[in-house]
């Protein structure tokens, strides 16, 4: 399918576009405003007051009709494109039922919230909508506005109380229309209006045909709509009325459902061109806390589904890298040590490693280790240090794949020396004078490269070593030309990365030569970056 078959896309709002939290999630918000840049018009069609429609709409920063009240009243700019309301009898029903049976009763006229009483059922609709109640004498209200009444009304209680009262409202026989969008919410709204009903009224608006339109819900009072459209889709949590009524259904509120609806039937854009995302960890995959938030973990998983490969790309040393990666949703496959290493989460294993000469690396170990610097020394799989490091930095570090690889040594270039070991990357960290000290003696050693991840710290790598060379070894591997991949990164160390790859993105919080080559700069690290990038990208 293609975007020119959709060009309306309705969606619910609670338990649909928003999460169980009632928060919207990044993907959602990406996803909608993709489909509004393809010329898809955007509709909220909700249960809710305009006022608790309002701010989810400016949140999604899209213009487009909105249908409030369950369908009874259809806004457009200043326009009201539907009007309807319930007579004096209706309300007058549901109020004497309602108050027989201590059930909470909520009306909606306008932009008014009316309640005759605060209570608990009250203070939860708040808390969720963020809008708070008018107390009034409801019987009043209902004799002053007559016919031209409310736009709808809303029984909150037990499933129970709602099960009793259904079938003595429905003997009624009054022009009113009795569906549920929870176990405990019985919505009352005029005969004739609903969801439904509003989507046709938008389509002669638009002049569209209901072929064109994409709708999505999670419960009884969206079936109709989902029956109505030309696609109907439940998300993954909707009540098995609503998923009866789909056509299809997509993943769950919590899973990012509208944003999978949207990009697997509203093209929005060229960015599955990408086959491979690679994520520097420190400062981009992790926030500064050292945690992957839930977010950035649903996009990872969201993308990975989607067929791209997903790759670390780290500075850290096989064991530390392979714990992250067979936490998240990653491939195999990993760039380690700053790009002197590819390996196997799985088992970390080495498959290829870009390495100093004996001698080179036991003579730059020899410039840090003589200075009150912090220092770690990349050898395979191991990592050296000396018992100050040991002290004063790494008995805090707590990736277990650390500790199981360290070997504590006072002499490291000794051991360099006496085992003829190769060094894959030395680490230092420290004061800047100190630490420019030492890159004094170094800069002139053959053979070596020097970058950082900061400005208290240096990496120095082997000639020619680097995240981008190994990214491209680790792309032949797996059939991906650099054009095909996005790199995510932050600092120094992710440089060359940035320059290999099709589409370079930097962190809110990178260095700022850095973002000068990247293509897109994302959100910072403790506001999923990572995640506003894979959405953006991977449409």
């Amino acid at each position: 399918m293609n975007q020119q078959q959709y060009r309306l896309l309705c969606m619910d709002i609670d338990g649909t576009l928003l999460n169980s939290a009632h928060k919207l999630p990044l993907a959602n918000r990406e996803a909608v405003q993709s489909a509004a840049k393809n010329g898809v018009t955007i509709c909220l069609m909700s249960a809710r007051p305009p006022r608790a429609v309002f701010p989810i709409r400016d949140a999604l920063g899209v213009d487009g009709p909105l249908v409030c009240c369950g369908g009874g009243l259809i806004l457009s700019g200043e326009n009201r494109l539907a009007d309807s309301r319930l007579t004096r009898a209706c309300a007058q029903a549901v109020l004497q039922e309602t108050q027989a049976r201590g059930i909470h009763l909520s009306v909606y006229r306008d932009l008014d919230w009316l309640i005759s009483a605060e209570d608990e059922w009250s203070r939860a609709e708040t808390q969720i909508t963020g809008v708070q109640p008018t107390v009034a004498p409801l019987e009043t209200l209902f004799a002053d506005w007559g016919d031209a009444g409310a736009h709808k009304l809303l029984c909150m209680g037990e499933k129970s109380q709602i099960d009793e009262m259904i079938p003595v409202l429905e003997a009624k026989h009054l022009p009113m229309t009795l569906v549920r969008s929870k176990d405990e919410y019985l919505e009352v709204i005029p005969a004739g209006a609903g969801k439904d009903t509003a989507m046709h009224v938008l389509c002669d608006s638009l002049h569209i045909s209901p072929n064109e339109v994409m709708a999505l819900g999670d419960h009884d009072i969206d079936a109709p709509l989902l029956r109505a459209a030309g696609l109907g889709i439940a998300v993954g949590n909707a009540s098995p009325i609503a998923r009866a009524a789909a056509d299809e259904v997509t993943a769950s509120c919590d899973e990012d459902g509208v944003a999978c609806a949207i990009y697997r039937h509203i093209e929005g854009g060229a960015g599955m061109k990408y086959r491979l995302l690679a994520l520097d960890l420190d400062g981009t995959l992790l926030n500064s806390r050292k945690e992957v938030t839930l977010e950035v973990k649903q996009a990872l998983r969201w993308v990975k589904e989607r067929g791209v490969h997903v790759v670390l790309s780290t500075g850290r040393i096989v064991g530390e890298a392979a714990e992250f990666a067979r936490e998240l949703p990653c491939d195999d496959l990993m760039v380690t040590a700053g790009g002197t290493a590819i390996a196997t989460a799985s088992d970390e294993h080495i498959l290829q490693s870009w390495d100093m000469p004996c001698e080179i690396g036991a003579k730059v170990v020899e410039a840090v280790q003589s200075r009150p610097v912090r220092v770690m020394i990349y050898v395979g799989s191991k990592i050296y240090i000396n018992e100050y490091s040991n002290r004063d930095f790494v008995a805090n570090y707590r990736v277990e794949g650390f500790h199981a690889n360290k070997i504590v040594v006072e002499d490291i270039a000794g051991e360099i020396r006496k085992n003829h070991l190769n060094v894959t990357k030395v680490y230092a960290l420290g004061e800047r004078e100190v630490l420019e000290q030492a890159l004094a003696e170094i800069r002139p050693l053959p053979g070596i490269t020097i970058t950082s991840s900061g400005s208290d710290n240096f990496e120095i790598l082997p000639a020619g070593a680097d995240k981008g060379r190994a990214l491209t070894r680790l792309g032949e591997m797996l059939g991906v030309a650099p054009d095909e991949m996005v790199a995510i990164g932050d600092s120094d160390n992710d440089a060359e990365m940035l320059r290999t790859v099709g589409m370079p993105v930097a962190m809110g919080n990178a260095d700022a030569a850095l973002k000068d080559l990247a293509k897109y700069i994302t959100a910072d690290c403790d506001h999923d970056g990572v995640a506003q990038a894979v959405y953006h990208l991977f449409k």
